[in-house]
């Protein structure tokens, strides 16, 4: 008994190639080529190929002469949609029922249909595949049912193009609906009131062309800093040493001004709140809420940042004394206690630079995300600055002559998936110095901290950057 299957392959072309090299020894391959320089050896390269016939395959004399009837399957594979079109009528009016046909111009995938072929569009496929890597490359999509139906398994990141903390939502009457959520390896089964967390990947199933409507509903296209992190802002009032209430309220202001946050709350000591509520200031911000602290001042910062799901804490630089320097690091131990990033305030309004220091590292690489995301609320511009330190210095492989290309690599990359131009600052020597050396010439350093720990008269580098800035600094820590 012979259990061969019979194909007819109308063109020689690279498709037909490719797909030869996958088939085994039980089919029975007759390929149909116009083009005589294409024929090669086909017989001799695939031991599949049992025949190969020169000439055009939207001729019924040339088809009957591949013995058209006996074949099980019909593929045209030919660039004229108009020869795919003449050899899928005539196999199907000779009784062959699998048929598949490349189709080039959308605008008769009908004709295909109507003769029972299964069409395969090369240009929409690939049209749709180049666009979903241009909004992100992550993004994977799978067709399904001829290309009518599509699965996307779309990234919760920290690059907000799908911000964590929201509801996955499902929309069945624009056409897709959320199946499945991984997080941490585990398969989950959403439910309406499942949020988002940042690592999830989102399975979704929707009809052809659904991404845009997902994302849509996702806002992934909206900057959402500090909402990614919470609704309100914290802005910390409080009775220190060169703590400026102008100042603070006037930043506290700029930033309530320039993202979508719904409130702002300052929380005050006692001095502070006295000259709000003694002078003009409460005027001058009416959405402003005012609440006194209640015992110690950090500590009451970071309740109520969690309390009011706060998605920026904003303070003054801190005091500190020779002591405090060697034995912690203040502003940095007090971002990782909190909730939310942390703003240490110098009013250096409005930020229409902003400069992150960059080192490849994850928290590096959230503090990118987190400044193109606010400056493009702010219609600021962005420089990642690439410090290499002395080759003496260090001998490892992240220092050889490739180590700022790779560091450039990721960033632009990071810049593509927020299709958000950013400049560049390539710098070498002590990674501190370079940075405040240049720092006079922005409005914001976003700086991103993996630990608080440091050893005991050791440096902590982001410490150091946010007592010798000039400007404001954002940290951002998880």
């Amino acid at each position: 008994m012979n259990d061969d299957m019979n194909l007819l392959v109308c063109g020689g072309g690279k498709v037909a190639t490719e797909l030869l090299k996958r088939l085994g020894d039980r089919w029975q391959v007759t390929v149909v080529e116009k083009q005589e320089g294409r024929l090669g050896d086909f017989s001799q390269n695939y031991t599949c190929v049992a025949r190969v016939i020169h000439g055009d395959a939207s001729s019924p004399v040339v088809l009957q002469e591949a013995m058209l009837q006996k074949q099980h399957y019909v593929l045209c594979l030919t660039g004229d949609d108009r020869v795919n079109l003449a050899a899928v009528t005539f196999a199907r009016a000779n009784g062959v029922r699998n048929l598949l046909s490349l189709v080039h111009d959308p605008n008769v995938v009908g004709r295909f249909h109507a003769q029972g072929a299964r069409p395969l569009l090369m240009t929409e496929m690939v049209a749709r595949k180049l666009f979903h890597y241009l909004q992100d490359p992550r993004i994977n999509v799978t067709s399904f049912h001829r290309g009518e139906g599509e699965v996307l398994e779309l990234e919760v990141g920290t690059d907000f193009r799908i911000p964590s903390g929201s509801v996955l939502p499902s929309d069945e009457d624009a056409g897709w609906k959320s199946v499945a959520l991984f997080r941490e390896d585990r398969l989950l089964f959403p439910g309406p009131d499942t949020r988002l967390q940042e690592g999830d990947r989102i399975v979704i199933v929707g009809k052809a062309g659904v991404f845009q409507s997902v994302c849509t509903a996702l806002a992934c296209d909206s900057p959402q800093f500090p909402r990614t992190y919470g609704s309100s802002i914290t802005l910390g009032l409080p009775d220190w040493e060169g703590a400026d209430l102008d100042d603070l309220l006037a930043e506290g202001k700029y930033l309530g001004q320039n993202t979508k946050v719904e409130a702002i709350l300052a929380l005050c000591e006692s001095g502070q709140c006295h000259a709000l509520n003694d002078g003009e200031k409460l005027s001058k911000m009416a959405d402003l809420q005012v609440r006194p602290v209640e015992g110690k001042f950090l500590e009451d910062l970071k309740k109520t940042c969690r309390k009011k799901r706060s998605g920026l804490a904003v303070l003054p630089p801190m005091e500190t004394n020779f002591l405090k320097k060697i034995a912690k690091a203040s502003h940095i131990a007090l971002a990782h206690a909190l909730p939310c990033p942390l703003l240490i305030a110098r009013r250096r309004i409005p930020y229409d630079r902003i400069l992150v220091p960059f080192n490849g590292k994850p928290r590096s690489e959230q503090a990118l995300r987190v400044a193109m995301d606010f400056a493009r609320q702010i219609d600021a511009s962005v420089t990642v600055a690439l410090v290499r330190e002395a080759d003496f210095l260090h001998k490892d492989e992240d220092n050889d002559s490739r180590w700022t290309q790779k560091l450039l690599v990721r960033s632009r990359e990071l810049a593509h998936v927020q299709k958000f131009h950013v400049k560049e600052e390539l710098l070498e020597g002590n990674p501190v110095s370079e940075i405040i050396r240049i720092c006079d010439d922005f409005d914001l350093m976003v700086i991103g901290s993996t630990s608080s720990e440091k050893d005991l008269f050791e440096p902590h580098i982001g410490e150091l950057l946010v007592q010798k800035s000039p400007t404001s600094v954002l940290i951002v820590t998880g």
